[in-house]
């Protein structure tokens, strides 16, 4: 019974239950400023009790300037979706479902092959010319080769190759930089490769939708927060659905009463192609359908319709016995 022996014990018996806050930013506030100063703190000292490390990913903080400039956000958080799966013996995924879909950009990084593809599909030279202004070919990102046929068990949790694309020299997209003409740019180009992307895989466009499909044609239309339910939960076995991942839904009530309110764009995703803004009705769609999504076997709970606070006010009693609850569920 020396120190070191008990020592070595000790290490063998510590386990992880670490797992990802999967969701939109801006409308989740409070729930995840709860989560990390009044539930993790409790569940964290019960799991010291029994020699378990509980680790809450937030995904708000610790990411560099840098990392963020060169598009490395989604990457950084995919990493961390894997370690999740891949050392925790509990929860890895836990998805905060709300009314906004998110953030939806093209890859920042695209295999020359298919590159070469969608050029060939973009009529307006102008279009062209800012395409390959704003992507760099890089030869040495070459794509990831997919895990060997042996470690099929064991690495359920990688991204698949068809996701991947094909290994290859890369184009990559150029460091962000904060003026009105990057953004400009890459708006335009959100609706350009899409048009693209609908060309060169014309046969996978009735798979947008399938939970199922890991096509690389998907990059091109799905929000961040929708390839981490991908890679968190849809995309992992029945048994790892079912008993590692949850899922919380909050519905605020009415939104055409308050989609004018200023607040709105933090809680509903809002279209400025207009004079006036409206709900982005197609991306409005599409978080329903990702709700939709969730297999029926998986632990949910939901809670609302709320009533619109403007936003969500914890001062309002309805929406402080929605907090109480949500905590109390976690």
């Amino acid at each position: 019974d020396t120190p070191g022996v008990r020592a070595q014990l000790s290490k063998e018996v510590t386990r992880t239950v670490r797992f990802l806050v999967s969701s939109t930013f801006t409308d989740t506030t409070l729930e995840r400023n709860l989560l990390l100063a009044d539930v993790m703190p409790a569940v964290q000292e019960f799991a010291r009790r029994l020699r378990i490390e509980a680790v809450m990913v937030e995904m708000r903080w610790g990411i560099r300037a840098e990392a963020s400039q060169a598009h490395e956000t989604s990457d950084i958080c995919m990493r961390e979706i894997e370690r999740s799966i891949s050392e925790s013996i509990g929860f890895s995924y836990i998805f905060l479902g709300t009314q906004k879909y998110g953030f939806r950009p093209f890859p920042s990084k695209i295999p020359q092959e298919y590159f070469d593809l969608l050029v060939k599909f973009i009529p307006d030279q102008a279009d062209v010319e800012i395409l390959e202004d704003m992507f760099t070919l890089d030869h040495n990102a070459c794509g990831i080769p997919s895990p060997s046929d042996d470690a099929e068990g064991e690495e359920e949790w990688r991204a698949p190759q068809e996701w991947l694309g094909p290994p290859g020299p890369v184009y990559v997209l150029r460091n962000r930089v904060e003026d009105t003409e990057w953004w400009h740019s890459f708006e335009r180009l959100q609706v350009v490769l899409r048009e693209a992307a609908k060309q060169v895989w014309a046969e996978e466009a009735s798979g947008l939708r399938d939970p199922a499909s890991r096509h690389y044609f998907k990059k091109f239309f799905i929000s961040v927060t929708e390839e981490e339910m991908c890679r968190g939960m849809l995309w992992t076995s029945r048994t790892r659905q079912a008993g590692q991942t949850a899922a919380y839904m909050r519905t605020i009530g009415d939104p055409e009463t308050w989609m004018k309110h200023p607040d709105a764009d933090q809680f509903l995703d809002i279209s400025h192609a207009g004079q006036v803004n409206e709900v982005d009705k197609e991306a409005s769609a599409m978080v329903q359908e990702l709700r939709g999504m969730i297999p029926s076997f998986v632990p949910q709970r939901h809670y609302g319709p709320l009533k619109w606070g403007p936003g969500l006010d914890p001062n309002q009693p309805s929406h402080k016995e929605y907090l109480r609850q949500f905590a109390d569920d976690f």
